[in-house]
């Protein structure tokens, strides 16, 4: 009798397992990366490489879809990249929790301009679109909906400062600074070819005593025109508050893509942050004191694809980095990229 018992507890067991495996899909995907990075005076090795597996499942939950991602990275500290999960309920969107993946809100479009590699401040000392005042993608909630060939997606942040991931049931120990709310609305309806963009953020920010601004907002859009081969893009943004380096970074950045054949893409890539009344950097006359200091980045890029693997160059030339008045730097980097 107690091994029929064993027997028809297996067999509930099994068939529970089979139950489950047919309601969810799991997915496995990922990348390796070869890269070669020079600068002028570098020492050093300039190869490095990198590798990430992600894992997708999605599963029905009441006519609703609920779906989790995961991506593994080598260079990640206990390995994981970022995670997510989401609930997509039709006609009334979706809702999901962001650790790091960065799919909700204004940080979707701080730089849409069209390039066959990187941004034109790519691995530079400040790598930054120079916009501010966002929820960060870590920690976040999203909700995302579509009506009428517009797309809306929202991201809130109880604690815009707090990146780090709380793991279940933790609770994060810095909580001073405050807290984000932040929209982007896209939309390539309203012409062919045609994509266009406009965001908002703000900062509710609690800090009295560190001399910076308080609350923080920022603004900014794009749009980009696809013309056969031939793309063409403008961003505009401009963030104000929330840091003692800067009173605001107004940016703008231009892009032009050409597709030379079905492998072959090329790129030219501008990108001007005006770093206003920044309290660190020096002013024209060599002094130091309260300049606007313009980042200036010029880009140049050029991808090769052959099935699962491109072959990508970029050169990066940017001009008083982070602000800062005759910093300059020069990088050029080669990357062999393998999907899988």
């Amino acid at each position: 009798m107690n091994n029929l018992k064993k027997i028809g507890v297996s067999a509930l067991a099994a068939s529970l397992t089979a139950l489950s495996a047919q309601a969810v899909e799991m997915s496995v995907s990922g990348y390796w990366e070869l890269t070669h990075k020079s600068t002028e005076g570098q020492a050093g090795n300039a190869f490095g490489s990198k590798s990430a597996m992600e894992f997708n499942g999605s599963g029905d939950v009441n006519g609703m879809t609920a779906a989790v991602y995961s991506a593994i990275n080598d260079n990640s500290p206990a390995g994981y990249l970022s995670h997510m999960i989401t609930l997509d309920m039709g006609d009334m969107g979706m809702v999901g929790f962001d650790q790091g993946v960065g799919k909700f809100g204004f940080s979707t479009i701080d730089d849409k301009t069209p390039t066959a590699y990187e941004e034109s401040w790519h691995a530079t000392s400040f790598s930054s679109g120079g916009l501010r005042n966002t929820g960060g993608s870590s920690n976040v909630l999203g909700y995302k909906n579509s009506l009428a060939g517009f797309n809306l997606s929202v991201e809130y942040s109880p604690d815009f400062n707090e990146t780090t991931d709380n793991g279940d049931g933790g609770v994060s120990g810095a909580g001073t600074l405050g807290s984000n709310v932040n929209f982007a609305l896209t939309t390539s309806s309203l012409v062919e070819g045609l994509d266009v963009g406009f965001g908002a953020g703000e900062n509710d920010d609690n800090r009295v005593t560190d001399g910076s601004s308080q609350d923080g907002s920022s603004v900014g859009g794009f749009a980009n025109y696809s013309m056969g081969p031939l793309s063409v893009g403008y961003t505009q943004t401009y963030s104000s508050g929330s840091t003692a380096a800067s009173a605001a970074n107004a940016v703008t950045a231009y892009g032009i893509a050409f597709n030379v054949n079905e492998n072959l893409s090329i790129s030219y890539n501008e990108h001007e942050n005006e770093f206003k009344k920044t309290s660190t950097a020096a002013s024209g006359d060599g002094t130091t004191g309260q300049a606007d200091v313009t980042q200036e980045s010029t880009g140049i890029a050029a991808a090769y694809t052959m099935g699962a693997a491109a072959l990508r160059i970029q050169n990066n030339d940017v001009d008083n980095v982070g602000g800062v008045v005759g910093t300059n730097e020069e990088i050029t980097e080669v990357s062999l990229f393998l999907s899988f």
